[in-house]
């Protein structure tokens, strides 16, 4: 850990540390969607017996469930509850306005026609992140969806694929790494090509959707990815367990996990200090949140205004307030992905059943980019009808515009359109 006062971190660069990008690494990921992209099924069963010992061709996927896990199923029922009221005030409806005499101009809004979804397995299968991104995504009137998850070698697991079919998904592979978003972005014998792809993942997961988002025959992406990251912002009087806890439960996520308290009293700096060293050892990810919190970084401020200067800059993924009012705080903080207020509001309940999306800008991308929604499974098309008067009432503006872009054919579009309507004759073309 490293402890800051405000004045020594001018350059906020500091407290994220330097990205190196991983040439090695970038290319290798390279290699396996130019494989996929060429050899199909045969390079997810070589790529799939390589990386997680299982092969992809034999791993079959129940079509019936028995749903006898009651205490998950209740569970799913209210966390997809409380998702689905806070998710559906985002819908968004066409609109068509008219301007001038015959100028009519729309808006429409279409679903996404097929999305692909990420979910990590391993040793902590997200299932809150299925209930992210398909329930905002049925609401946008999504009804088409890929989930790829790598498999153990007993297979899918069974908690996951019981919440998946809780949901109407039935195209369900078992298949993870770089292979699965090459797989979704191209399309393969078995596995269907997508518009987009949802869902978070490690390094090669992360690069291989931003390498397939910028080929034109790839996929797009839901939001540019980097480690999980949570700051606490904590005035005196703060109950240093709970903070000490919430620190801890961004910690076991991630090695490179980014833990930020910053705390308006020293007291409560060493009381939080002397928590998490007291309730780390009790994890069962130990190891994982010790590396993290090897690179944590503590910062000491004065005032509420040094506070939000290091929020507003760091552009937190999670910002928690252990503050007297945090409301109160609410209208200076511009940037972050998440925001939880008061001590009753960990950041474990946005991730698992608040209803607020867990799927959130890192890396400082809150900066410019907003948390998953329904609008992120949808696209907009525009609309435009002009009467002849509403044409000949625009024209001299188009021709204005194209005079002074130089764009000769723009120009003719509107004068042989004048000259039908007898406003003009050729000798003034």
């Amino acid at each position: 850990m490293k402890r800051l006062t405000f004045s020594e971190i001018s350059n906020y660069s500091r407290l994220r540390g330097d990205r190196i990008i991983d040439r090695t690494r970038a290319n290798q990921v390279r290699d396996i969607l130019s494989y996929v992209k060429t050899s199909g099924d045969a390079a997810l069963t070589e790529l799939s017996l390589k990386f997680d010992g299982v092969d992809f061709s034999e791993v079959t996927v129940p079509s019936e469930l028995s749903f006898d896990d009651f205490a998950l199923l209740k569970a799913l029922k209210v966390a997809s509850d409380n998702i689905n009221a806070f998710h559906k005030p985002q819908l968004r409806s066409d609109y068509k306005i008219e301007l001038g005499r015959g100028l009519f101009l729309q808006r429409l809004i279409r679903p996404i026609s097929r999305v692909g979804f990420y979910i990590p397995g391993g040793s902590a299968p997200l299932i809150s992140t299925l209930m992210m991104l398909v329930i905002p995504a049925k609401l946008a009137g999504c009804k088409d969806f890929v989930l790829c998850t790598p498999p153990s070698a007993q297979g899918i697991d069974p908690s996951l694929l019981l919440a998946a079919r809780y949901f109407g998904i039935d195209k369900i592979y078992a298949l993870g790494g770089a292979q699965a978003i090459g797989a979704m972005a191209y399309g393969t014998e078995t596995i269907p090509k997508v518009d987009k792809i949802f869902g978070p993942g490690n390094f090669f997961v992360n690069e291989a959707k931003r390498q397939v988002s910028t080929d034109p025959n790839g996929a797009a992406i839901d939001l540019p990815a980097g480690p999980s990251e949570i700051m606490v912002v904590a005035e005196a009087g703060a109950n240093a367990r709970f903070i000490a806890s919430d620190l801890l439960s961004q910690a076991e996520h991630d090695a490179e996990a980014q833990i930020i308290f910053v705390s308006l009293d020293l007291d409560l700096t060493e009381k939080v200090l002397n928590e998490i060293q007291s309730l780390v050892g009790t994890l069962s990810r130990q190891t994982t949140a010790m590396a993290a919190l090897e690179k944590a970084i503590f910062v000491d401020v004065r005032a509420k205004n040094e506070a939000l200067e290091i929020t507003n800059a760091f552009a937190p993924e999670h910002l928690i307030l252990h503050v007297n009012d945090s409301e109160a705080w609410l209208p200076e903080i511009e940037n972050a992905g998440s925001i939880f207020c008061g001590p009753y509001s960990p950041e474990v309940a946005g991730d698992f059943a608040s209803g607020t999306n867990h799927v959130l800008p890192t890396d400082g991308a809150a900066r410019a980019y907003s948390g998953l929604g329904v609008e992120s499974f949808q696209k907009t098309i525009s609309v435009q009808t002009l009467s002849k008067e509403a044409f000949l009432d625009l024209a001299p503006t188009l021709l204005t515009f194209a005079a002074k872009e130089g764009l000769d054919a723009h120009a003719l579009a509107v004068k042989v359109r004048l000259q039908e309507a007898g406003e003009i004759n050729n000798e003034n073309n």
